[in-house]
């Protein structure tokens, strides 16, 4: 990952309307990530100047400094998904103000199933679904299904659309959380076909060379 290409997403969070913490969690990561590339490029630049390595030195070496940052990088990959599944699930709550008693799960839990009897979802097909996902009850059977319905992008989308009119506030947080989770995924993939890029070919040649 170039210096340009970082400066550019970081120019874009600067034009994002974020909430605070959520700006300042993204700005972290970033930096972080940052610091991890930043570290890589020296060691290549150490590496190919350095005479005292033959070729095939010069390549166990890349290969041991690529297989070290991805173990690293890990630990980025959808780094918002736990806020995510948090947000969807207050918002799938109904309430989130107050913590619901046992019964008034198992209430829920019923009403919830009537539901998805009344309307058959269970026989009917995708286009069919979201022809009447603008149906807060039909959207609602949905998504409360043990079974999924529709394929986790599209159940996302519906996610979105019944936070934007149901609950806008977790709707904005939804929206930002998986606008930050793509972003550092986005760099992540970045530097890990720089590494590639670099003649890394996985962690093999490094554990052989041992």
């Amino acid at each position: 990952m170039n210096d340009l290409e970082l400066q550019a997403v970081i120019g874009s969070l600067k034009q994002v309307n974020l909430k605070p913490k959520i700006r300042e969690g993204i700005q972290t990561l970033v930096r972080e990530l940052q610091a991890l590339n930043d570290k890589y490029t020296q060691e290549l630049l150490q590496i190919n100047t350095d005479s005292r390595y033959t070729k095939e030195g010069k390549k166990l070496l890349k290969q041991e400094a690529g297989a070290n940052l991805m173990a690293e990088l890990e630990v980025y990959t959808d780094p918002y998904q736990e806020h995510i599944e948090q947000a969807e699930r207050k918002l799938l709550s109904g309430d989130q103000q107050t913590e619901k008693s046992d019964m008034a799960r198992v209430v829920d839990y019923l009403k919830q199933s009537e539901l998805r009897r009344m309307y058959g979802i269970e026989k009917m097909d995708e286009l069919q679904i979201e022809a009447k996902s603008s149906d807060p009850q039909f959207l609602d059977a949905v998504l409360t299904s043990p079974k999924p319905l529709l394929p986790q992008e599209k159940l996302d989308k519906l996610i979105r659309q019944k936070a934007s009119t149901a609950s806008p506030e977790i709707g904005v947080e939804l929206k930002q959380l998986n606008f930050c989770n793509k972003t550092v995924n986005g760099l992540v993939k970045s530097i890990t076909a720089t590494v590639k890029s670099n003649g890394w070919k996985g962690s093999d040649l490094v554990e052989q060379a041992a």
